[in-house]
């Protein structure tokens, strides 16, 4: 019999920023843009930011999720959701449109831990303040718990349920301009990556600084977090990680 199911969720960050293969592309002079990170403009009002129902193929799980915004907290609810094996189920978001024939193993953006109950079905989400909204996040994902160990060609964690999130929020950076590649400086000094004209993503080197990143490809150091929104929490310190890969498309985030 199906029951409803509230749930506190506490959320573990992975990057999962993508890679092209195309190449190193030979630089071109950047235009002018501002060194300074602007404040995103058109901050969202408090309320209802997202909604989202539940498609099962099966009819395991029924309802929905609403996404509210209370200043520069966001909480996912649970609406009218029941699921018919709690002891059975996970919940998870992920940063891609995933259906219900999806594999969700490897597809996670956030990992959620069912926690205990929250009031009303409350989950707040841990969103990083560089990632300034958390709308690069598209599907809630109900998935069967793992009863064992991975088996190779079967799918550990098989989908029960999606729901796709609808996300009213406003663009923070409007004016986000393509990143052109102004070529290799001190403290931004790896290759980028493009395809069909476009530049694509970055591989840093050793002792790169965001803000020198940044301004290599035309950018401020505000809208290279807000495309890099599951980065961790490191970029603060002035320093970037070598060989790590950073989005610079607003396609990738």
């Amino acid at each position: 019999m199906s029951k409803s199911w509230p749930v506190f969720v506490v959320l573990a960050l992975f990057a999962l920023t993508a890679c092209t293969t195309d190449g190193p592309v030979q630089p071109t002079p950047a235009a002018p843009r501002p060194s300074a990170s602007p404040t995103p403009v058109s901050a969202a009002a408090d309320g209802v930011v997202a909604t989202g129902t539940f498609v099962s193929a099966t009819a395991q799980v029924t309802g929905g999720v609403t996404v509210t915004k209370e200043g520069e907290t966001y909480t996912a609810h649970l609406t009218d959701f029941t699921v018919s094996d709690t002891a059975q189920s996970t919940i998870a978001m992920s940063r891609d449109m995933l259906g219900v024939d999806d594999c969700v193993s490897d597809r996670y953006g956030m990992a959620f831990s069912p926690n205990g109950l929250g009031p009303g079905g409350a989950m707040p989400l841990s969103i990083r303040p560089s990632a300034v909204d958390p709308s690069y996040l598209k599907t809630v994902v109900i998935a069967k718990y793992p009863s064992g160990p991975p088996v190779d060609g079967v799918c550990y964690e098989p989908t029960i349920a999606v729901a796709p999130l609808n996300w009213t929020l406003p663009d923070p950076f409007p004016e986000l301009a393509p990143a052109v590649d102004g070529g290799s400086v001190p403290a931004a000094s790896g290759l980028s990556w493009t395809e069909d004209g476009v530049v694509l993503s970055y591989r840093t080197a050793p002792n790169d600084k965001p803000s020198t990143i940044a301004a290599r490809f035309g950018l401020t150091e505000a809208e290279l977090a807000y495309l890099n929104p599951e980065r961790p929490s490191q970029y603060k310190d002035g320093q970037a990680y070598a060989d790590e890969i950073l989005n610079l498309v607003r396609a990738g985030r």
